[in-house]
């Protein structure tokens, strides 16, 4: 659930600040352009943070 919001509140972000006027400011002009790409960093750094937790958590429920 957590990777499926990630998009829809960068949409939401995007959208709310152009519609109060913050349109044409650099920085949400630059993540409007560069959506996806900054959807897809944060997707992997959720990934390389679940494949260091992962085997800790596995070996937390198995021990060996």
């Amino acid at each position: 659930m957590g990777f499926s919001l990630v998009p829809l509140m960068i949409r939401l972000f995007i959208v709310l600040q152009v519609e109060i006027g913050n349109g044409e400011r650099a920085p949400v002009k630059w993540l409007h352009a560069h959506e996806k790409k900054v959807v897809y960093c944060i997707w992997a750094f959720y990934l390389v943070g679940l494949s260091i937790a992962l085997p800790a958590g596995i070996n937390e429920v198995m021990p060996e």
